[in-house]
């Protein structure tokens, strides 16, 4: 399987191919792991990692001047997307969510970003953390069969973030 990466203008405004590449052949430049009570699961990707505060608008005394105040805090959920594991510790995990076991689903986790020498540069630490969901990808057999590889997405809620300081 290959994949098209960019397109481009020849010298003539005719459209020029795509690079084409190999997905095994894409090296990551750092890393990301997913760390639980003595788990780490390699990641692709993890979004939500934000944190935000409403703004409430007051009126100050008797003019019609607003001031904003800052209010209550949120963080959003948090979903990593890493490949699928035939001995998934996540979905265990998931499955504690499922039957209800609270003593057993709330975790502190932690994204650890890596750089090339595999030393940590960041961690996001979540506290109380539990999955929501847990999903795989489209899987297709029109896949070469040598490259099927299942994504899954695990959603994550919490009741706060560290960010790196």
């Amino acid at each position: 399987m290959w994949v098209a990466v960019g397109t481009g203008q020849s010298a003539g405004g005719q459209a020029a191919p795509a690079l084409r590449i190999r997905p095994s052949a894409i090296k990551a430049s750092a890393g990301m792991t997913l760390q639980y009570e003595g788990q780490a699961i390699s990641l692709m990707e993890a979004t939500g990692l934000e944190s935000e505060t409403e703004v409430i608008e007051a009126r100050q005394g008797g003019d019609n001047a607003v001031i904003k105040l800052p209010g209550r805090h949120r963080t959003s959920r948090v979903t990593v997307r890493y490949t699928g594991l035939r001995a998934d510790p996540a979905l265990a995990w998931r499955q504690a969510v499922v039957e209800g076991k609270l003593m057993a689903m709330r975790k502190t986790v932690a994204i650890v970003v890596t750089d090339r020498a595999g030393i940590e540069s960041m961690r996001f630490t979540l506290r109380s953390a539990w999955p929501s969901r847990y999903a795989y990808s489209t899987l297709s057999a029109l896949i070469v069969p040598d490259e099927i590889t299942a994504i899954v997405a695990l959603t994550l809620e919490h009741n706060g973030i560290e960010f790196p300081k």
